[in-house]
């Protein structure tokens, strides 16, 4: 990935990507122990840490504090990063939207919530939603890291 980068979005429209979002190390070493730690010909990416053999994805859950400078290195880099908009029912009880603007803020190019739509947290006692700003419909934007400059307005992707 660090040497031959990421393919574009154009050349992989309607595959997907799996993720073993799973820190136990003796389940990767499983998963990677036939021979072919660079997971060539593999199903999924791991949960990896840069310098490893099959670094591409890396998961900081928390884009808090010094982790919002790791997640921003590691893409910088081009690793693909997943992070987390919130913490299980924290958010949701507080409506603190702080978390989720450091994690859209971070780079991450996966962001994860419990609460991806109005509603959700209202048993919670909170309006909390991790969306985009803007567009409520909107699910993609450039990167603030590595996008573009000059970062196109209105939809990056026809509806």
């Amino acid at each position: 990935v660090l040497r031959h980068g990421w393919p574009k979005v154009r050349d992989t429209r309607g595959q997907v990507m799996f993720f073993m979002d799973n820190d136990g190390q003796e389940i990767q070493d499983a998963y990677r122990a036939s021979g072919r730690e660079s997971l060539q010909g593999r199903v999924l990416f791991t949960d990896s840490e840069p310098g490893r053999p099959d670094a591409a994805f890396m998961k900081v859950n928390d884009p808090r504090g010094a982790n919002k400078a790791v997640i921003r290195d590691l893409v910088r880099r081009g690793f693909f990063v997943r992070t987390r908009s919130d913490v299980p029912l924290d958010q949701a009880r507080s409506g603190d939207t702080g978390m989720l603007r450091d994690a859209l803020s971070s780079g991450a190019q996966m962001v994860s919530t419990d609460f991806p739509v109005p509603g959700l947290a209202a048993r919670y006692g909170s309006d909390y939603v991790a969306e985009l700003p803007g567009d409520p419909d909107r699910a993609v934007r450039c990167n603030p890291v590595t996008g573009p400059r000059h970062c196109p307005r209105g939809p990056l992707e026809p509806r």
